[in-house]
């Protein structure tokens, strides 16, 4: 008890089930804390920052741009990781860690169109039984939004604001869906289909749910979901207006347009910025000027700060299932043979209906992913090791699917990327000793290696180690402060706001001593 209220009070946050000697091995481990405490540091910075008004459509869109800059190194981290690795079977085959990694779901255009191919099969399987597609959107109260749009040009903060976190928020509607999903299954109706979890321009997420359903279900289904959604705040909904910014449903017409294409933009707009055709989606629906693509990036920065699932199905068979078959090169005529045909096809709804078709538990499936236990294995915490899947069985018998042993190495010339835990900013005498010549004759001998005069109207810099340090227009630094008046009297700031040498990373706020 001693030990988990130790690093509750730190910010860590400790797995649901592990024995003592578990537990002790995690907070005497130097990596376990790093990762609890980036985490935890970058959450607390992004509370302050929604709370200082850093992030809305006039300034933040979606995440600080401090909460984007850490995102955006920490993947080139990763991609270094990846690039410097490589796996290795028994046999001595070896691969490119990149290369697998692209080939994968952490392949954006790969994930985008693994989640389209679901939601184009269940509709298919919709027409193919007769049901109705219908589009919900599920807000918070206003209480858990910091700012208000009055307009697209203009912000105002929100009074009602309680300090609810994006994360709180999110486990907010979570818990409403599940009360509404429970109630239903007790009157024997499961929807099905896709929510998207994506944010308002303050970070407060919200959600778009696309369920298939027969038509006659699709009354009741509207009002248990309208009932939760309206049930907590429900005194500020005296308007129809306030009703249908906390819910709105939607049913859709087929004449109109097929329910999988109304949900492209929301899958493209919270992946990459792209439609179906590899064009871009425009300008960002929640901000004028933000191209699709930059409000996609802010987005992946606001789901990786706050640990929030963008994309979940409902109602549908296990997607493991389907990418275990997938695996397999050759299958012979048999038993298993209609299920990988349609895994191997990408035909989603001859996988849906191969699987029993919709409102069936998972345990009661024909096709059951096999897991093994590893006896001897043993986690970084030397605890026993998880079972690992090794294919799929039907009907008790097994189909492997994974028969390699794969060690993750380093290339002999790579080195790990180094990183300072947190990424606070280092004394002087650590590195930022350095040449501040910078005046509008370009490039000189002692300007750093970061200045660059390309940008007619703002450049931006950084230090050794990637981290933007601040901005400067013509050689010279300018305020936070300057920047702000400009931005507000209508003036284009062309580079993303950064923090000036000046001041420090958390929200621009004055130090008054030095850079440590």
């Amino acid at each position: 008890m001693r030990l988990e209220s130790y690093a509750s009070d730190h910010g860590a946050n400790l797995p649901a089930v592990v024995s003592l000697s578990g537990l002790i091995a995690r907070l005497t481990d130097g990596k376990w804390w790093r990762r609890n405490i980036r985490r935890h540091i970058g959450r607390e910075i992004e509370k302050h920052a929604i709370a200082f008004g850093m992030v809305h459509r006039r300034a933040g869109l979606y995440a600080s741009d401090e909460a984007c800059a850490r995102h955006a190194e920490q993947q080139r981290r990763n991609r270094l990781m990846l690039e410097g690795s490589t796996i290795e079977n028994e046999d001595g085959e070896q691969f490119d860690l990149d290369d697998i990694a692209d080939k994968s779901m952490a392949n954006p255009a790969l994930r985008k169109g693994e989640l389209m191919t679901r939601a184009r099969g269940c509709e298919e399987y919709a027409a193919a039984f007769g049901h109705v597609a219908a589009f919900y959107t599920i807000t918070a109260p206003s209480r858990m939004h910091a700012r208000k749009a009055v307009s697209e040009t203009f912000v105002v903060e929100n009074p009602k604001y309680d300090g609810t976190s994006p994360r709180e928020a999110q486990a907010y509607i979570s818990q409403q869906w599940g009360k509404a999903r429970a109630k239903l299954a007790r009157m024997g109706l499961v929807p099905y289909g896709v929510r998207v979890a994506e944010p308002h321009h303050d970070g407060t997420p919200h959600w778009h749910v696309l369920l298939f359903m027969p038509a006659a279900a699709m009354p009741t289904v509207t009002e248990v979901l309208r009932h939760y959604a309206s049930e907590i705040d429900a005194e500020e909904l005296g308007s129809d207006s306030a009703r249908k910014a906390r819910f709105h449903a939607e049913r859709i017409d087929p004449e109109k347009g097929s329910a999988a294409g109304y949900l492209m933009k929301y899958i493209g707009k919270n992946i990459d910025g792209i439609n179906a055709t590899g064009e871009s989606i425009g300008d960002d629906f929640e901000a004028v000027g933000v191209s699709a693509a930059d409000g996609a990036q802010r987005v992946r920065a606001w789901a990786s700060t706050w640990s929030i699932r963008q994309f979940q199905t409902i109602g549908q068979p296990s997607v493991t299932i389907w990418r275990e078959l997938r695996r397999l090169r050759e299958m012979g005529q048999g038993e298993l043979f209609p299920f990988w045909t349609a895994a191997d096809s990408g035909q989603w709804k001859d996988f849906m209906a191969q699987m029993g078709g919709i409102g069936i538990p998972r345990k009661d499936r024909p096709l059951q992913l096999e897991k093994v236990a590893a006896p001897g294995m043993r986690n970084a915490y030397g605890e026993d090791a998880g079972p690992q899947i090794v294919g799929v069985s039907l009907r008790g018998v097994i189909f492997e699917t994974r028969k390699h042993e794969w060690t993750v190495r380093r290339k002999p010339q790579a080195s790990a990327p180094w990183t300072r835990v947190n990424n606070c900013t280092p004394k002087q005498s650590q590195g930022l000793q350095r040449e501040w010549s910078l005046t509008s004759g370009g490039r000189s001998a002692k300007n750093p290696h970061w200045w660059n005069e390309a940008r007619e109207s703002y450049a931006t810099a950084a230090d050794a180690d990637g981290f933007p340090l601040g901005f400067f227009r013509n050689g010279l630094p300018v305020s936070s402060e300057s920047r702000g008046v400009e931005r507000e009297n209508g003036g284009v700031v062309s580079a993303p706001r950064a923090t000036p040498p000046h001041q420090n990373r958390i929200g621009g706020i004055r130090h008054g001593y030095d850079q440590t």
